[in-house]
């Protein structure tokens, strides 16, 4: 009886352990089912967060992929205007090369043309400078043919003054023939007096002879005429010519000697008129006169 009460009594304690678990597992499923429940209204709002998420994101993708396409077609833009810029450079760049190989073609020819013109322009310096060398010693030439001209036709003039003062002098002694004195002591004293008379005359008659002479100077100086080249001197190209003083003396000596020769005459019958005594005809012209300044003393 007792192992039966024991046996009893762990059926009921088993039974009791039981009733237990059941209330247990109630109170699990209960709280199971409401986890449940909860869990399925906190899944919608999930799900309608992540919906709401994913417009969103879906709102800003679509946002994103419009300013990318409008920043794609803006560099796109972008893009076909630099093409464009590089295909205009490129044309540039081939223009550009076509005219300077054009202009350094046209170089080439002008730097030939420029050793060419400079090889004729020293060739036409040395042909100028030939011809004006030649210039010069024809001016030289020229100027002594002048010159001696010049002496020609002065000489020509002095003897042509001499032969008519010459010829004046005897037509007034003709005109004006001195009285004869009777004996030879009326000539003697005569003649002593002549050389008195003769020396008064011999003044005058020097003065203006002297004086004809400078005025036939004068209006035969030959003018002044231009330098052919700058580089000429003055020297060399002044074409004053200077009188030499052995034609004046010559002129004042050719006076005294007609002044004797009238003097001595005074007392003398008249007779035809002396010849005039003409002075021997200046030599022919050289062709190298001496220059101004270096003439030979005469």
């Amino acid at each position: 009886m007792a192992e039966v009460e024991g046996e009893l009594r762990d059926t009921r304690a088993a039974i009791t352990d039981e009733r237990l678990m059941i209330e247990h597992l109630i109170k699990e499923l209960a709280e199971g089912h409401d986890n449940f429940r909860q869990a399925e209204i906190d899944r919608d709002k999930h799900y309608a967060d992540l919906e709401k998420e994913l417009e969103d994101i879906t709102n800003d993708v679509q946002k994103q992929q419009n300013e990318c396409r409008a920043e794609n077609d803006k560099i796109q833009g972008q893009c076909n205007i630099m093409e464009a810029e590089i295909s205009a450079l490129a044309n540039k760049n081939e223009r550009e090369m076509a005219n300077f190989q054009r202009e350094c073609k046209v170089l080439k020819n002008l730097t030939k043309a420029i050793a060419d013109l400079e090889k004729t322009d020293i060739e036409e310096t040395k042909n100028w400078a030939n011809q004006l060398e030649a210039a010069k010693m024809k001016y030289r030439d020229m100027r002594s043919l002048f010159e001696g001209a010049y002496e020609q036709k002065k000489q020509e003039i002095a003897d042509e003054e001499l032969r008519k003062q010459a010829e004046e002098a005897a037509a007034r002694e003709a005109e004006n023939p001195s009285p004869k004195k009777g004996g030879k002591k009326g000539g003697k004293s005569g003649r002593k007096k002549s050389p008195k008379k003769g020396a008064g005359s011999k003044l005058t008659k020097g003065k203006s002879a002297t004086e004809s002479a400078t005025t036939s100077k004068k209006s035969l100086q030959p003018p002044t005429s231009s330098a052919p080249s700058a580089t000429t001197s003055k020297k060399d190209l002044s074409p004053t010519i200077d009188v030499p003083p052995a034609i004046e003396s010559k002129e004042e000596g050719k006076d005294e000697i007609k002044e004797e020769n009238a003097d001595g005459d005074e007392n003398a019958s008249p007779q035809a008129p002396a010849p005039a005594i003409k002075e021997p005809s200046s030599p022919k012209k050289s062709k190298n006169p001496p220059r101004r300044g270096k003439r030979a003393k005469k």
